[in-house]
Order: C-alpha cells, then structure tokens, then sequence
C-alpha cells in the first residue's frame, strides 16, 4: 500500500472524516518513476493535508523531512517538494494496520493490502 492512499481512505464502520492512523510494522522504499509529473500533483492535492504529511513522514521513520518541512510545503514552499513525492509514492507498506480514530477500529494491512471486510472491533466483540 502506497503512503497516499491513506489521505483518501475514511472508515467504513462511522462517520468519521478524519484521516485513519496508519502503524506501519513493516515498509520498504521503492524506486518511482517519472517524479515530474507526480511532483505537479503533490502540489495540488496535499497541501490541505498537513498533518496527514506530517504523520506518514514520521511512521515511516523519514530523516530527510520534518514538520517545518510540511508546514514550508503548506505554505507555498516547493523546496522539499521532490522529497514529499518520494515519501508518498515511493514506499510501500506491507505490514500493519489503520485504525479510525474515532471508533478505534482497524483495518489490517497484510502483503500491501488494507482490508477493509476482515476489521477488528475495539470491543472486541469481532
């Protein structure tokens, strides 16, 4: 699972609309291509979204960004930018889980994929 598809995937058993937790127990960097192309769209769609930037940053452990970094990005701040669409899109998460904030459920990701059928109630009544 690719960092990114985390700032589109809400929950599936409330209302919430916040973005879900992602603990990442195992991830590896990948080799992206065409980073033109993708660093026009990082631009566009995740500058609202810098606290979910400022969360994967630091899950996956990443040294060369850090929250002054998003908060530049926010801001208007291209510097970083070939770096954030690395950290996006240049990872995969093969193991570990989201979870809503809001009702605490989780979702597990096993082998890159989230599944979203399979969830583990917070009351452990699943």
């Amino acid at each position: 699972m690719k960092p990114f598809l985390i700032s589109i995937l809400k929950c599936n058993q409330c209302d919430s609309e916040d973005f879900l937790n992602v603990f990442i127990e195992k991830a590896e960097e990948i080799e992206i291509e065409d980073l033109d192309f993708i660093k026009e769209h990082i631009n566009k769609f995740y500058i609202e979204k810098g606290k979910l930037l400022k969360n994967i940053i630091k899950k996956l452990e990443v040294t060369s960004l850090n929250e002054n970094d998003c908060d530049l990005l926010i801001n208007g701040d291209n510097s970083k930018l070939k770096e954030f669409a690395k950290v996006l899109l240049g990872y995969e998460i093969f193991e570990g889980y989201l979870e809503c904030s809001n009702c605490q459920v989780k979702f597990m990701i096993t082998d890159r994929i989230p599944d979203f059928v399979d969830f583990v109630s917070s009351n452990k009544e699943q």
